[in-house]
């Protein structure tokens, strides 16, 4: 049961997920690795050609063996761009950066910090800027090397999701532990950041609308279960629950605004260790979520979403694969709030009170190297957002892993 272990050890301590390391200083107290990669991809639509980078980072870990039984260590992330091409055009959930760590738009950005508390029997500690639990049932379908992961909700409120908890959390403290095939996870937020709600309406109760407002997430927590079965190949059954509490600030006609709950469930099922090496590997996900998403009206809605892949690798080199992202407003009180909105802004209409992001990815990845990725995907879009069509891309990219 030894993928067991190294796939905990990868999620929860190197914070990371890139598999490779470059190891800069081995010592008795201190081990210091540097980690990440630099990604470019060229990009076809029917509207533009461009370069863009891809979810290009780079990370610095530091352990140090207390004792036998306890290790302490930090590890630190950026997000890095390395070209200004194509940098409005966003096409997978974690190209998005914090809303509470500076311009989505700048040339370095954090992804991660945090410090870390490990013990075998004991489980993991770790504080600071981090992956999610709710993570923890989420990224099996967020696989892609350029599409995907944004329909799960974890990238919520076109950012990194950090401020509700289920993406790159900010603030949060996390326990995880790890026994006999069964992980268990748990997360706190405090105060992680501010939302200035100017541009957004809400369905939410009492018909609270955000667009004169502003408010701060006040605190949040999470909880994940999941557990491994060997079938001769892992299968894995996974679930998350996160919650965070939106602190209004004002009044609407003279009535103190409520505070908004944003919630949201993920579920997942995965066959396989892992998509680009030798095997099958296939995992779907299903999330609900309430107050979480919202359009491009900024109104925000209660949603459901589905992500899918299946993969097959013919060799450690080639791999090829196929899937979907599908998320749909899933909210009663949708069409009241456009009609709301189409009254304060007539010159926005006529729009149409559906809003569905759905996309099918087909790609082919090609490990040249330990270091060197060359991968090939295409986005056939079949989205509605109010009336308009979504648009399909082509892409080509390579990536070099640190």
């Amino acid at each position: 049961m030894m993928w067991i272990k190294r796939t905990l050890a990868l999620a929860v301590i190197a914070g990371s997920t890139s598999t490779q390391a470059f190891e800069l200083y081995k010592g008795d107290e201190l081990t210091a690795q540097m980690k990440g990669y630099l990604e470019l991809n060229g990009i076809y639509t029917d509207s533009d050609t461009s370069f863009k980078d891809g979810t290009s980072r780079i990370g610095f870990q530091f352990d140090h063996p207390v004792n036998e039984e306890w290790n302490i260590g930090a590890y630190l992330e950026w997000g890095v761009r390395t070209t200004n091409s194509g940098k409005d055009l966003k096409i997978s959930g974690d190209e998005q950066a914090s809303l509470s760590s500076g311009d989505p738009d700048d040339a370095i950005s954090l992804r991660q910090g945090n410090v870390y508390l490990s013990h075998d029997q004991w489980g993991d500690i770790k504080i600071g800027k981090q992956w999610s639990v709710y993570y923890d049932a989420s990224f099996t379908t967020d696989v892609y090397n350029v599409f995907g992961g944004e329909a799960s909700g974890t990238y919520n409120f076109a950012s990194d999701g950090g401020l509700s908890g289920t993406g790159r959390a900010d603030n949060a403290i996390t326990w995880r532990k790890s026994y006999q095939g069964l992980d268990i996870g748990l997360q706190g937020q405090f105060s992680p950041g501010e939302l200035d709600a100017s541009d957004f309406d809400s369905t939410s109760e009492d018909d609270i609308r955000l667009s004169t407002i502003d408010g701060e997430f006040d605190y949040g927590y999470s909880m994940s279960l999941g557990y491994t079965f060997d079938v001769g190949m892992p299968l894995s059954i996974r679930g998350a629950y996160n919650y965070a509490l939106i602190e209004v600030k004002g009044e609407v006609d003279g009535t103190q605004v409520s505070d908004v709950d944003d919630e949201a469930w993920v579920g997942s099922i995965t066959l396989g260790e892992t998509l680009f090496a030798k095997g099958f590997y296939a995992s779907v996900s299903y999330a609900q979520s309430e107050n979480h998403e919202f359009d491009a009206q900024g109104i925000i809605y209660d949603a459901e979403g589905w992500e899918t892949v299946i993969g097959y690798g013919f060799s450690d080199q080639w791999q090829v694969f196929v899937g979907n992202n599908l998320l749909k407003a899933d909210d009663s009180d949708y069409a009241a709030a456009l009609e709301r909105y189409l009254d304060d802004n007539p010159s926005a209409g006529p729009l149409t009170d559906d809003y569905e992001l759905s996309y099918y990815v087909a790609g082919v990845n090609y490990n040249w190297s330990h270091r060197i990725n060359l991968f090939a995907e295409i986005r056939v879009d079949d989205s509605d957002f109010n009336g308009t069509d979504g648009e399909d891309i082509y892409a080509l990219g390579l990536r070099f892993n640190l």
